[in-house]
């Protein structure tokens, strides 16, 4: 009897090395990974962020570094082609850091070990990369870490969508907008009208005078076919068979 019981805690100890191995290996492979998209032309700000993210996991004694503390880093840091696009929707920096901080603290809580990226952490960087790439930029900076937070899908995304109520769509546009402020407004249209064509959904562009000065674009809905449908658009059914019963 004593020899298995032996037996037993021997087993049970080798489970537990093997799950300390396996999570340690998680652990540093998480590391690098996030280490190698920090590397693929991250802006020094954008840089700044994931550091600020780091120190505030750090000093609130947390396991993991999230998205909480991403959102964190973003409003602790309070510059960059995001911070004038999101006070446009309202957004509040020194508001939305406390509603960070506790959902950080949510997100570490039970988590133990070494300081470790968490696995939506790192979702959000590689989706700012994607968003580098569709708006056809070089470099990932807290622009795209700003829209790819919106687009999380867990916590912190819900924050910024429901309790901002900020819109990805516009927040793209109205950085497109801040990023070609020096750009000349006939090039800057034509490049924004291409990258409004992309979307799924119908919409238009419209050049306005801007606050500052110089002129701004701003994307509204479609105008309303007057006169029947554009070139090569579909008259709507209802159209057809009135057409026809004529």
């Amino acid at each position: 009897m004593m020899l298995i019981t032996k037996l037993i805690n021997l087993k049970v100890e080798y489970c537990s090395l093997t799950q300390l191995g396996y999570a340690l290996a998680s652990a540093e492979a998480r590391t690098i990974q996030m280490r190698n998209i920090e590397l693929n032309n991250w802006s020094p700000l954008a840089e700044q962020v994931l550091h600020l993210a780091k120190n505030h996991a750090r000093e609130h004694g947390h396991k993991i570094i999230s998205t909480g503390h991403l959102l964190a880093g973003l409003c602790r840091l309070g510059q960059g082609s995001h911070v004038e696009p999101l006070r446009k929707q309202g957004f509040d920096e020194s508001k939305c850091l406390a509603e960070a901080d506790e959902i950080a603290r949510q997100q570490a809580t039970g988590v133990q070990g070494e300081l470790d990226y968490s696995d939506a952490l790192i979702g959000v960087a590689q989706r700012a990369q994607e968003i580098a790439r569709r708006l056809d930029h070089k470099y990932v900076g807290t622009e795209q870490l700003a829209l790819a937070l919106l687009q999380a899908g867990d916590e912190v995304g819900s924050l910024l969508a429901n309790s901002y109520k900020l819109d990805a769509n516009r927040l793209e546009l109205d950085i497109l907008n801040e990023l070609g402020s020096n750009e000349d407004p006939i090039r800057r249209f034509a490049r924004l009208v291409l990258f409004v064509a992309q979307r799924d959904h119908a919409t238009d562009l419209v050049m306005a005078p801007a606050s500052g000065g110089g002129t701004a674009i701003r994307e509204c809905d479609p105008a309303p076919n007057i006169g029947g449908p554009r070139r090569g658009q579909k008259k709507p059914q209802a159209q057809e068979r009135a057409e026809r019963d004529a």
